[in-house]
């Protein structure tokens, strides 16, 4: 192929390219078209690092932030599950069976996505959820238990 027709070639394959994403894109997903037309939402970390930050789980006032939400106009909120430190702010039967973890020493006992879906949806506020997709790399147990080098550092994914 001569590099004329190279060039020709990609510049087709980049047009339709951008035909088919413009076409995809005004067609819309009724599962995101929500999201373009939310004014703006409230995005939270609420991180237990500890056996006494995790106690504040059972204590979060999932009402009076839903009215909070409401008063503002926020059309969405977003929570961290948890992050680098290995607590939970919902149970995980599952995680503390690979940790060996007991229920309520890393997760909390109290299910805080779900008290607060129930106090968000009456008021048309949508909940969405934040995890990382790594281990906590503050938690050598749970490092260890899934086959992982031990020590604060981003794990392979």
């Amino acid at each position: 192929m001569t590099p004329r027709i190279v060039r020709i070639t990609i510049l087709l394959m980049f047009g339709f390219s951008c035909l088919m994403t413009s076409r995809a894109a005004v067609s819309g997903n009724s599962n995101t078209d929500w999201f373009k037309d939310a004014r703006y939402g409230v995005f939270m970390h609420f991180l237990p690092g500890d056996d006494k930050q995790l106690a504040l789980v059972d204590s979060f006032d999932v009402n009076t932030l839903a009215g909070q939400l409401e008063a503002m106009g926020a059309q969405y909120f977003v929570i961290t599950l948890g992050q680098n430190s290995g607590y939970y702010n919902s149970p995980n039967a599952a995680y503390d069976k690979v940790t060996g973890y007991a229920a309520g020493e890393r997760c909390s006992k109290r299910d805080l996505p779900l008290a607060l879906y129930e106090a968000l949806k009456p008021k048309g506020i949508r909940l969405m959820l934040y995890l990382p997709c790594q281990v906590p790399n503050g938690d050598d147990r749970a490092q260890k238990a899934f086959g992982l080098p031990q020590g604060r550092q981003d794990q392979p994914i």
